[in-house]
């Protein structure tokens, strides 16, 4: 497992990085924007075993585009 580390520790970082940027300028978590942004409907997807981590990413990457469109 440890040939997955070069691959995933700067997706990682990446994810964090963006995050924290986030935090900076909206003066709330991840958690926060998603619940602001989407409706409990397309927040409760994030939570399905199957299309959980990719429903992440798109959340993630769509309050990352409202906030930088925001700016």
């Amino acid at each position: 497992m440890l040939w997955t580390m070069p691959l995933a520790f700067p997706l990682m970082a990446a994810m964090q990085s963006t995050c924290a940027n986030l935090g900076r300028v909206t003066g709330k978590g991840l958690a926060a924007n998603i619940k602001t942004t989407f409706s409990p409907t397309e927040a409760a997807s994030a939570l399905r075993p199957l299309d959980g981590n990719f429903a992440y990413v798109l959340f993630a990457l769509g309050i990352l585009s409202l906030t930088v469109s925001q700016k």
